[in-house]
């Protein structure tokens, strides 16, 4: 503190040589002290407990003084600058400590700021082997506070608000890593709902009119790798061990928008994966977004319940190829390989589509839909679907395969009239609706075979088909056991309702069994059944005006088996074949004979009859 009272000393003076002046003359205490230190070569001066500063300028504003016990304060131009006390040098406020260094007193141990406050410039850290910065906060509450803040005003081109290199210096050991930033945040069980724990929080701001960029983390990846390892731009994981029973919902990457787009031009994704600049010599697979899943995990879940999609997409795959070189080009490419055993009853789907309508709904339902668009002038094929089995191999008699499999069995139909397993437009120049080496196959008949011992298995496109009846002890009639002539017949398969027309029939082996002597008989296909005392089935048009009736004779143990092909009776488009809605739909296997005594029980037959027929409607 300044001196504001002191002491006048009258003091006389000597020779020019010696210490005092003449004549005498007053001179204040402190200057005269001030003259007499240095010559006198003091290097202690005790004030006695006294609370005196020591005025160290001209101008007595500048002193060192100890008004309080333990303390000593610095005074620079009549304000109070610093103080020490024990172990403690403290800067006062609007002081400044200005150095280039600040060592440690004790090895390893550190210098320890507390609160620093960086400005005008930048701050480095520097250090051998330890950790650079340590921010210890484990013992202190912070309910809405920032363990490190950065505010950085923006006006150069380009700036970081935080610049991180980390260059690796030597060989890294198996399972070393280096971490340019590494956040180990831990929550406390009793943590309060939609209460949160983040690692990293960025906000990135916009105004309306900014044409800047706005990314919320950016992950540039540099330099040559020639190695067989792994490059990740984020890798996210759950710890091993960790287990989660709260019911909580768990994402490696969560995207939560809540923007608003005012352009049209605007675009916006939650996630945007650009490989267009990828340079590849030699790399077998690039994939945008690659999944390895746990057994029970879904590759892809969307949940657009509480969306409305006026016209979007869910999934929209937009590939413009380029020059085709080889192979093939896959909007969507799906791998399932069964490298276990499956469990009988249960499925490999390659692609499962569930569709829900409602009640009142106006919306077509389509399970999958193919559009073609554009002009193809190379002469190359256009195929809406393909299913390749080429080098599917089936080694069990019960393994079936279907190319294409429809099943609508369990339909319920009030009102509809329009039902197809499968519905082809073609133009007025098509080949065919359809183009097939096999056969085409329809477990849902479009006529009604007759009872268990007949099955129906029908081809065709729906209008131009072919019934294959086939007959497994099929009961043609009952024998009475009486030697006489006798007409019997069964109905074996109903046409459908409306208008067809009927073109060739067959028999294809078909054999006749009855207990007793043998019986020539003749038996055709009619569309009356055969009755009275016959034994040929000439005499009543109806009973053969299918197939005429072909020599079968019985046994036994079977007859010798029978086959025939024939037009109607009456002929090509007349009669019978030439089926309105008003004739009959049944067909009926007759056979007549004169039978014997011991002819009793049973005439069954078994062996295939084919139709082939047209439907006209």
């Amino acid at each position: 503190m300044a001196v504001t009272n002191d002491v006048f000393v009258r003091v006389k003076s000597g020779p020019p040589s010696g210490l005092f002046k003449a004549p005498y003359r007053f001179k204040r205490l402190s200057e005269l002290l001030e003259d007499m230190i240095p010559k006198l070569g003091i290097t202690i001066f005790d004030l006695n407990g006294n609370p005196d500063g020591l005025v160290l300028d001209a101008d007595g504003d500048t002193t060192i003084s100890a008004p309080i016990d333990d303390q000593i304060d610095i005074e620079i131009n009549s304000a109070d600058d610093f103080t020490f006390t024990a172990n403690t040098f403290t800067a006062l406020s609007g002081s400044a400590l200005k150095t280039n260094t600040i060592n440690e007193t004790t090895a390893a141990s550190g210098v320890t700021i507390d609160g620093a406050l960086v400005k005008d410039g930048m701050a480095t850290f520097t250090s051998a082997a330890a950790g650079v910065i340590t921010i210890d906060a484990d013992t202190t509450d912070h309910t809405a506070g920032n363990v490190v803040a950065i505010d950085l005003g923006v006006n150069s081109a380009s700036v970081n608000a935080l610049d991180i290199s980390a260059d690796v210096k030597t060989l890294l050991s198996a399972a070393e890593t280096v971490k340019s930033i590494n956040i180990d945040t831990n929550a406390l069980a009793s943590d309060a709902d939609t209460s949160a724990v983040i690692g990293v929080d960025i906000t990135a701001s916009s105004v309306a009119t900014s044409r800047a960029d706005i990314k919320g983390v950016r992950v540039t990846l540099d330099g040559a790798m020639s190695t067989a390892d792994t490059i990740y731009g984020i890798e996210t994981g759950f710890v091993t061990g960790s287990t989660f029973t709260g019911g909580s919902e768990k994402a490696g990457i969560f995207i939560n928008s809540d923007a608003t787009l005012n352009h049209a031009s605007e675009t916006h994704y939650g996630l945007l994966v650009d490989l267009r600049d990828v340079i590849n010599t030699s790399s077998s697979e690039i994939a945008g977004i690659k999944m390895r899943l746990e057994d029970d995990a879904k590759g892809l879940f969307i949940d657009a319940s509480t969306v409305t999609h006026a016209a979007g997409n869910l999934i929209d795959v937009d590939a413009d190829a380029k020059d085709i070189a080889s192979g093939d080009l896959k909007g969507v490419n799906v791998n399932i390989d069964e490298t276990v055993v499956g469990t009988d009853g249960t499925k490999v789907v390659g692609n499962d589509v569930t569709i829900t309508g409602f009640a009142t709904g106006r919306a077509d339902l389509i399970g999958s839909r193919i559009t073609f668009d554009g002009t193809k002038n190379g002469g190359d094929n256009t195929v809406g679907l393909i299913i390749n089995a080429d080098s599917l191999t089936l080694n069990h008699a019960s393994e079936n395969f279907r190319g294409i499999h429809v099943d609508a069995s369990g339909l319920t139909n009030t009102a509809s009239s329009v039902l197809y397993g499968a519905h082809i437009e073609v133009p007025a120049t098509a080949t065919a609706a359809i183009q097939t080496d096999g056969l085409i196959n329809s477990t849902k008949n479009a006529g009604t075979p007759f009872g268990g011992t007949v099955t129906a298995v029908e081809t065709g496109d729906g209008k131009d088909m072919t019934t294959t009846l086939t007959l497994t002890n099929f009961i043609v009639g009952a024998l009475d056991g009486a030697a006489a002539a006798k007409g019997i017949g069964n109905i074996c398969y109903t046409f459908p309702a409306g208008q067809h027309l009927e073109l060739v029939y067959s028999l294809a082996s078909i054999v006749l069994t009855a207990v007793g002597t043998a019986v020539a008989t003749d038996t055709g296909l009619g569309s009356v059944i055969a009755s009275g005392v016959i034994s040929v089935l000439s005499g009543t048009t109806t009973f053969e005006d299918r197939l005429t009736g072909q020599a079968i004779n019985t046994a036994a143990g079977g007859g010798t088996a029978v086959s025939a092909l024939t037009a109607s009776t009456a002929g090509v488009a007349t009669g019978i074949a030439l089926n309105v809605a008003a004739s009959v739909k049944n067909v009926f296997l007759n056979s007549a004979g004169t039978w014997n005594a011991n002819n009793t029980g049973n005439l069954t037959a078994t062996g295939t009859v084919v139709l082939k027929w047209t439907r006209m409607q």
